[in-house]
């Protein structure tokens, strides 16, 4: 048996790294158990096996680590005690406040959203986010801007904006879409077509203040690859997906609770352009 068919049974028993019933363990504890539970092979044969995949085991979790931190959210593994032991999402959400599996099921409920869907979803994140206002601007000559929204901040700038590009995927982001959204928007709002201002004045601010922090902003439920995260790096596109997503919407709102408020706000159709929302909405969802 080979290192990496072992770990892939490990894999599957913890679907893909992402899914635990227990707060820590040792690496070679797991696979002895793993083995032994999945395969029924006895405790020698399992501890040979064990010392066997560990090192490829170790380097898989590595890479699942790596994967949420380049995302900037809470891994569903993470190293203990100088890589002795690794400690899961049910070692740490108590004291996080945090539900790491209901952030994973209401990831997949993003995944399967329609365009409409997709776009309310990206305003309840804004909301969590501690916006004020949101608008949605989706339609003809948008600028490449489906929602615009701003909230005021202490510090170097009074005011932070962000014009925001929200996109269904059925999968993986295409580079090539992220390309011609960027530029397009750059080509709108860098070139003074006049987009800029009509949409910081229907935030209620000055367009020649020099305290305003604007930042592009793209949203989508389609998967990045590094290709991807290499060109938003260098281009300063903020580009956020469902994983981003759903752990900072379920840090301030109940898995049941965010997809209710999407699936109401669907049915009255508030995805339509024009509609606004503001900070309130949000109160209203955590009371």
């Amino acid at each position: 048996m080979k290192a990496s068919d072992i770990v892939r049974v490990v894999e599957d028993y913890s679907h893909s790294l992402e899914k635990w019933s227990i707060g820590s363990f040792n690496i070679i504890s797991l696979i002895i158990s793993v083995l032994s539970k999945e395969l029924k092979l006895s405790k020698i044969k399992a501890e040979q096996y064990a010392y066997t995949a560990a090192p490829l085991l170790k380097k898989r979790i590595n890479k699942k680590i790596e994967e949420y931190d380049s995302l900037g959210i809470h891994p569903p593994i993470f190293w203990l005690d100088n890589e002795d032991l690794v400690g899961t999402y049910k070692n740490k959400q108590c004291s996080l406040g945090f539900d790491w599996h209901e952030a994973k099921e209401f990831k997949d409920y993003i995944s399967k959203s329609c365009p409409n869907k997709m776009l309310l979803v990206s305003i309840l994140y804004i909301l969590a986010e501690g916006f004020e206002y949101v608008e949605i601007v989706d339609g003809a000559n948008d600028g490449g801007v489906d929602i615009i929204t701003c909230k005021r901040e202490k510090g170097r700038y009074g005011q932070r904006v962000l014009f925001v590009q929200s996109k269904k995927c059925s999968k993986t982001l295409n580079k090539k879409s992220l390309i011609y959204e960027d530029a397009f928007f750059k080509d709108n709002f860098i070139r003074s077509s006049g987009v800029r201002e009509k949409y910081l004045a229907r935030l209620g601010i000055n367009p020649n203040t020099p305290t305003v922090d604007i930042k592009y902003t793209f949203i989508t439920n389609g998967n990045l690859t590094p290709t991807i995260r290499d060109y938003s790096i260098r281009n300063n596109v903020h580009v956020l997906n469902s994983f981003y997503l759903s752990h900072n919407i379920i840090a301030v709102l109940k898995k049941e609770t965010a997809i209710n408020t999407v699936e109401k706000w669907y049915k009255e159709k508030k995805f339509l352009n024009g509609q606004n929302f503001t900070n309130k909405d949000l109160i209203e969802l955590t009371q």
